[in-house]
């Protein structure tokens, strides 16, 4: 994988985690509710562009993210 494509998706994690709490505040949800929706919304979103026919411009973005060497 391509050193700027991972440190890019890894900020881009850091912003989704920063907006998160902002939200469930705003929602009146825990926090890790929101966390795991955002978590769930961008693996399948992943997932769906990493399997669709419509495009494949985000496929090294998806693939970055399904990459990710977390167990």
């Amino acid at each position: 994988m391509d050193i700027v494509l991972i440190t890019t998706v890894i900020a881009a994690l850091f912003l989704v985690i920063g907006a998160a709490e902002p939200l469930a505040a705003q929602l009146r949800l825990p926090y890790t509710v929101i966390l795991a929706v955002l978590g769930l919304m961008i693996g399948s979103g992943a997932l769906f562009f990493l399997h669709t026919e419509l495009t494949d411009a985000l496929n090294p973005v998806a693939e970055a993210i399904l990459g990710l060497p977390i167990r």
